[in-house]
């Protein structure tokens, strides 16, 4: 148990569960749906992403990052898990978040989770006919939670 998450270990099922959303790695048949959302115009506004994706593309991203990797209130309960998961289970010293500023309640629920700002890139995205800036918040394990 993680904080008030549960991690299932085997080998049909890696889950993370939490009150209100359940993790899992994510699967080739999750690549439709991953590709409606980040086509989404939304979503896509906040995201380095500069090309409307297709299911070569999704496919290509998928088998490159299952290479090296395992395969206001419900996102802080899913940063919640992350992090407790990061520093209970993975034992991680240190996790960072890029987040730009087309979404400033982002920085407002990283500040609120004790994430430090620790610095700006500026004019990093272009979005919407305009330069956007990107900021690092990190947390330490030694930092209070």
């Amino acid at each position: 148990m993680l904080g008030n998450a549960f991690v299932h270990k085997n080998s049909d099922l890696n889950m993370i569960e939490g009150k209100y959303v359940n993790l899992r790695a994510l699967e080739i048949e999750d690549l439709e749906i991953h590709k409606k959302w980040r086509n989404d115009k939304i979503n896509r506004r906040h995201t380095r992403e500069y090309r409307l994706l297709n299911m070569i593309n999704q496919k290509e991203w998928f088998e490159f990052v299952s290479k090296d990797n395992p395969p206001k209130n419900i996102m802080f309960g899913v940063i919640s898990i992350l992090t407790n998961y990061g520093f209970g289970e993975l034992n991680m010293h240190r996790l960072w978040v890029e987040i730009f500023d087309t979404i400033p309640e982002n920085m407002k629920l990283f500040e609120s989770m004790n994430f430090q700002k620790e610095g700006i890139m500026r004019e990093k995205l272009w979005r919407e006919r305009k330069w956007h800036d990107s900021f690092i918040y990190s947390k330490l394990v030694s930092d209070k939670i």
